[in-house]
């Protein structure tokens, strides 16, 4: 273990769990330490996480890794670009709802983003409407809105409780629902956490530390904040 990161990881609680998690998401370097100290006994599904991490820098290149480890949060930053988006749709049809999701979020000006979004064949997804409506967009919220009331109900995909994409989605009533469309920045910021605890510190970046993360790192050394 690096001894720069003082996690015990066999006595970690729901907190620090959590807060690995959450690490993993925002710091690319802690995610390549997780994934080089965890590889091969991830009880706590860490590496899904760091998937999730290397997307964002548009590196989709460990087809087994993206297949087997199944990555839920696609809609953090750094935002990955249209090609990776389009990539991950067309060759990982786990992801879609996930990728949906993120497209709804980031929406540009120029709306390339949405225009993916209608490309493919969205169902109407109770996590893609609220997310449309809490970002404002309002191209997809009328979307999704439209084809829940065609069918009567949204399906259920994300399950974002249990960070999983349900194989068997779950369906809720449409009149059941009632999300405005009314821009609310918490949505942008839910990883905004404390990642300190009493056996959990994420230090600042440190670029001197790279060498010990060559083999993982030689694709990301090019950022510059996170």
């Amino acid at each position: 273990m690096y001894t720069s990161y003082n996690i015990d990881f066999d006595n970690l609680d729901d907190l620090e769990i959590k807060c690995v998690k959450h690490g993993i998401l925002v710091n690319t370097e802690f995610a390549c330490f997780i994934r080089k100290e965890y590889l091969g006994r991830d009880k706590f599904n860490f590496l899904k996480h760091y998937v999730s991490r290397i997307i964002c820098f548009d590196q989709i290149k460990k087809e087994s890794e993206m297949k087997f480890y199944k990555p839920f949060y696609l809609w953090i930053k750094p935002v990955p670009n249209s090609n990776t988006f389009k990539h991950l749709l067309d060759n990982y049809n786990h992801l879609k709802y996930n990728v949906g999701k993120a497209l709804i979020m980031y929406a540009d000006d120029d709306n390339k983003f949405n225009k993916i979004y209608f490309e493919y064949d969205f169902e109407p997804e109770l996590e893609l409407f609220r997310s449309a409506a809490l970002s404002c967009n309002e191209e997809i919220y009328n979307d999704q809105l439209q084809k829940a009331k065609k069918l009567g109900y949204f399906y259920i995909y994300l399950d974002m409780e249990n960070e999983v994409v349900l194989e068997e989605p779950k369906k809720i009533d449409s009149n059941n629902v009632d999300i405005k469309m009314e821009f609310d920045v918490n949505i942008y910021e839910f990883l905004k956490v404390d990642f300190v605890t009493n056996n959990i510190n994420l230090p600042e970046f440190d670029s001197s530390r790279l060498d010990i993360f060559s083999e993982d790192y030689e694709e990301y050394e090019n950022y510059t904040n996170f």
